[in-house]
């Protein structure tokens, strides 16, 4: 994913402030430090990727673990390492089912389970902490990623709402029309949204699929579920009716001036 390189102060003050968030195991001083984390990432023109790194820390060589992040392991991410673990101890082919293992010990442990030969602790452990690090990573790329892209979403939306109200124009020159990536990792519900088309800013976006209500990707003021919006990629296009538009690029043009919008 490319940098985010337009000063935003919008939707910088919005991922500081906000209390809502995708990711409500985050509570307390480990929301406002990821929030923080994420806000200064969006200020640098940092890639979510790049802010995941902050967010998750630096492996320490030695022991293979992340140290210094601002995330760490839920329950149910735990009792998967705790699996992982296992079918090192038990020597199962289980092993080779965890998509984030360390794949370049994988002819090693073919032969140790072929052969019943235990694999030494302290590889175990290496092993471990490197697919959790692994776990935790990911985990901290999609934290930022859904924070991220739905705070340049909400910009847009509001940004645009406001210029169109400072303008001549009605509301009704607007048209807006939820864009899905279109490759297979969109979820159904996004895919059946793929070119819903809304005049105006009061009408919301509505799943033919889930009945799940947004305004723009991302959005969860609607009571749109963590389903709906964790690592959603979409984006909405703005079409505004051609010979009206002069008044409106004016208005966007002296808000990206001021830094108000990317």
């Amino acid at each position: 994913m490319k940098m985010i390189r337009s000063r935003n102060k919008a939707a910088e003050n919005w991922l500081r402030e906000k209390s809502d968030s995708a990711f409500t195991t985050l509570a307390g001083l480990w929301r406002g430090r990821v929030q923080d984390t994420i806000a200064d990432g969006f200020q640098e023109g940092h890639n979510p990727r790049r802010v995941g790194l902050e967010l998750a820390g630096r492996i320490d060589p030695k022991t293979g673990k992340r140290e210094g992040g601002s995330i760490t392991l839920d329950a149910s991410e735990k009792n998967i390492i705790g699996a992982f673990e296992k079918s090192l101890v038990e020597l199962n082919n289980s092993y080779f089912e965890f998509d984030l293992r360390n794949k370049k010990y994988d002819r090693s442990l073919h032969k140790a389970i072929r052969e019943r030969q235990p694999v030494p602790s302290e590889k175990i452990q290496l092993l471990v902490n490197q697919f959790g690090a692994r776990i935790l990573k990911q985990k901290a790329d999609l934290i930022a990623q859904t924070e991220m892209l739905s705070a340049i979403s909400r910009s847009r939306h509001f940004s645009i709402k406001a210029a169109i109200e400072k303008s001549d124009l009605p509301e009704s020159a607007v048209t807006r029309i939820w864009d899905s990536c279109g490759d297979d990792r969109v979820r159904p519900s996004h895919r059946a949204l793929d070119g819903q088309s809304i005049v105006g800013f009061k009408e919301c976006f509505v799943s033919p699929v889930t009945g799940a209500k947004l305004m723009y990707p991302g959005d969860r003021s609607l009571g749109a579920s963590d389903d709906e919006v964790v690592g959603c990629r979409c984006r909405v296009r703005y079409k505004i009716a051609f010979g009206q538009r002069s008044a409106v690029q004016e208005e966007l043009a002296r808000l990206r001036s001021e830094g108000k919008i990317p």
